[in-house]
């Protein structure tokens, strides 16, 4: 899949080397990622909080003060220039479904994906940008397959673009975050096969502002939803006598994705985000869903460079999941 934005980048980063940065609710999250061979080291990570009320529900609300933000870590870091991978957050972007015939050209399938797009927006005056990706066979045998359409407005990506550039990074690719989780997520060691031979992944980004599910399959994202917690300071757990949103909000979730997808079974569940470190999410989620569920670390994915300091990396390795995807992302 394009990405929404590409730009040459002003300095090279050494050879086999990228950067993702996220920028999240609460914190910007930034990841160096080198590849040595055909491995993929770790060399360092930082973690840069954000005010309060800079992002809302993953909508960007004060552009001044995350451009400073941005700036202070890049600084921090002794960053000059250098090209970085980022992605615009899912609150930003409009997502659709679209089912067309294997045989349809690929001018003809984009002018139906930019008809949709406007349809998605709402607003006949500005520009959208678009991405699509392939999902497979709508069903099986059939000729016809799913695109995951993706749409934003022009200016919200290119606003975005312009804040890093303000801060001395240079954007070389503006993605979406539900489109990358693909590249965070590795293959399940003992898959049950959907007809096709595939393996399928969900993961459960649990942060501050809600939750999302994103299901992977032959590397492609094949599902990708979201939704957010009823208040800012609400108990996600719930009590005795009933599920709170966290159960809700999973329950939701899966309903939407056995339904939308057709996909039977899911061979593993992950949990990631912010407020995966409470056990309770690992333990609610498995108990619901009947299957194991485990805590995504940045460690379990990568080699990690032996100047990286181990406590200090464990402290958030539950919530690099989106910077590692975006740093992945740069070599694809």
């Amino acid at each position: 899949m394009k990405s929404i934005l590409a730009r040459a980048a002003v300095r090279e980063l050494p050879a086999g080397v990228r950067i993702g940065i996220e920028v999240g609710q609460s914190a910007i999250k930034l990841l160096e990622l080198a590849r040595v061979g055909g491995e993929f080291v770790l060399r360092r990570f930082a973690v840069e909080p954000l005010p309060a009320g800079v992002v809302i529900e993953g909508e960007i609300q004060d552009y001044a003060r995350l451009t400073e933000r941005l700036a202070a870590l890049r600084k921090r870091l002794g960053f000059g220039r250098v090209p970085v991978v980022t992605a615009i957050a899912d609150g930003a972007v409009q997502y659709k479904v679209l089912r067309v015939e294997k045989a349809m050209e690929s001018r003809k399938v984009l002018a139906l994906a930019h008809r949709e797009a406007r349809t998605l927006i709402r607003d006949p005056d500005l520009e959208v940008s678009v991405d699509i990706a392939y999902l497979g066979e709508a069903v099986m045998g059939t000729e016809m397959r799913e695109l995951l359409l993706v749409a934003a407005r022009s200016k919200d990506v290119q606003r975005f673009a312009t804040c890093f550039r303000r801060a001395g990074w240079e954007p070389e690719i503006v993605d979406v975050e539900g489109l990358t989780s693909r590249f965070g997520v590795e293959s399940p060691p003992q898959p049950h096969y959907n007809g096709d031979g595939s393996a399928v992944t969900a993961m459960f980004d649990i942060g501050a502002s809600g939750i999302s599910m994103s299901v992977i399959r032959r590397d492609e994202v094949v599902f990708h939803r979201e939704q957010s917690w009823p208040s800012p300071s609400c108990n996600i757990f719930g009590d005795e006598a009933a599920h709170g949103p966290l159960i809700e909000c999973v329950r939701s979730l899966s309903q939407a994705f056995y339904r939308h997808t057709g996909i039977e079974h899911l061979d593993r569940l992950q949990v990631t985000g912010g407020l995966s470190n409470d056990e309770r999410c690992v333990t609610e989620i498995a108990d619901w869903m009947g299957l194991p569920v485990s805590r995504w670390r940045v460690e379990d994915q990568v080699q990690v460079d032996s100047s990286v300091n181990p406590v200090e990396l464990s402290d958030v390795a539950s919530r690099l999941f989106v910077a590692l995807s975006l740093a992945k992302r740069g070599f694809a």
